[in-house]
Order: C-alpha cells, then sequence, then structure tokens
C-alpha cells in the first residue's frame, strides 16, 4: 500500500510503500496507486486530505513570489547585457563580468572606445529602463511584469550603432 505523509497544510513530506518502510510517520493517509503515480509524474507537492487529490502547490508567500521575480528578472537582465558585450567583443575575466569590462576602454583614446561607449550608454539605458518598471511597480501604475515581458521593455543595443 501507498503512504503519503503531509502537514497540517496538506504539505507532501514524503511517500512511503508499507512493502519497503517498515517505520512511518504518524501524519500518513492512504493512497491509490493512481494517485500516487500521478502525484510522482506531476511532482506533486499538495494532497487535498480529504478527495485525495494531488497538486503542485506553490507555498511562497506575495511577498516571497515578488523577491523571487526581480531575482530572477535581475538575472535576466544581467544575462543580456553579458551576452550583447560578449558578442562585441569585451570578454571580461574570471572577476569581471562582461559588461562591466567595457569600462576598461572608455574615458581614454583606444581602437574599442567608441563601441565601449555605446555599449555603456545602451548598458545605462537599461539600467533606467529597469529603475522605472520597478518604480511603475511599486507604485501600483502597472502589476509586476514576467521576465520576458520586461526584457521586451529595454531598448535594442543595435539603436546605438550609429557612425
Amino acid at each position: 500500500m501507498k503512504l503519503v505523509n503531509y502537514d497540517k497544510n496538506g504539505r507532501i513530506l514524503g511517500w512511503y510503500d508499507d512493502t519497503i518502510h517498515k517505520k512511518l510517520p504518524t501524519d500518513v493517509l492512504e493512497v491509490e496507486d493512481e494517485v500516487w503515480n500521478e502525484a510522482i509524474s506531476i511532482n506533486a507537492n499538495y494532497i487535498d486530505i480529504e478527495t485525495k487529490k494531488v497538486c503542485v502547490k506553490d507555498f511562497r508567500t506575495p511577498s516571497e513570489k515578488e523577491e523571487d521575480m526581480y531575482k530572477a528578472i535581475n538575472k535576466a537582465i544581467l544575462h543580456m547585457l553579458d551576452s550583447e558585450c560578449v558578442k562585441q567583443g569585451f570578454t571580461g575575466d574570471d572577476k569581471t563580468r562582461p559588461y562591466r569590462a567595457i569600462a576598461n576602454y572608455v574615458g581614454y583614446p583606444n581602437c574599442f572606445r567608441d563601441k565601449a561607449e555605446k555599449l555603456g550608454a545602451w548598458i545605462a539605458d537599461v539600467f533606467n529602463t529597469a529603475e522605472s518598471i520597478k518604480y511603475k511597480v511599486e507604485i501600483g501604475e502597472i502589476s509586476t511584469p514576467t521576465v520576458s515581458q520586461v526584457l521586451e521593455m529595454f531598448p535594442e543595443f543595435t539603436e546605438y550603432k550609429g557612425e
């Protein structure tokens, strides 16, 4: 027989099979093989104790969800900046992200200065746009966008390639 261990909120803590596990927790519920198979296939983390239905449920608080979204957005922005800089020939090193490597080429004469300054202007616009989006979310002007929605709001580097 298959058993599920759960907490008071229905959060699944573990699965057991009485043919394998000799010592079982006290809060277990017997489930049919079909329920167990479904739970395994969808990686269920929640069970409705009364109906024995399993599903995936997000147990994070609203503030945790918002914090995770901001982290994902920030990671995507940095990846976008690094990717464009590498594409333009600025790779950085083990300690410096590629988007920061351009700082080595602005402010004094060298053959990479123009491209580095254009990248720098683009990066500044991306960060300004990101701050603007965050402010609009904070004041309720817009809802928190997804990562892909945020990335679509940024200017493309091609706009900075002028002569």
